[in-house]
């Protein structure tokens, strides 16, 4: 596999994201797969790849890896994402994110056939 031709312009690729690239890019950065991200965001994986091909472009780069590398040195993904409520949602105090409580076995989604945890 070779490398994606960057744009004469790559340097401003970040710019050049669209706002789909960007929330994809958000999900790459936090691990997940682009079956997971296409099962979050309403969308094949195959349009996920498509999009993550795209930014990879746009921001000359060769691999997931280096995307995801890439998101966190220009910005466009922050390094600890805020919370829905527009707070951190890790504690002051101590290292790790804050737990929530949860039911002692996950219940199943019959629509979606996924395991969906309550809060």
């Amino acid at each position: 596999m070779t490398a994606p031709t960057p744009d004469p312009d790559h340097r401003d690729g970040a710019r050049a994201l669209t706002a789909r690239e960007r929330e994809i890019l958000l999900h790459v950065v936090a691990g997940k797969s682009n079956r997971e991200i296409a099962g979050e965001l309403w969308l094949s994986a195959r349009t996920v790849q498509t999009h993550l091909k795209n930014a990879s472009r746009k921001l000359g780069v060769p691999n997931r890896t280096c995307l995801a590398v890439a998101a966190l040195r220009h910005g466009i993904v922050p390094l600890h994402p805020s919370g829905p409520d527009g707070t951190d949602d890790r504690r002051d105090d101590g290292p790790g994110p804050r737990r929530r409580a949860t039911r002692p076995f996950p219940r199943r989604d019959a629509r979606h056939h996924r395991v969906v945890t309550l809060r």
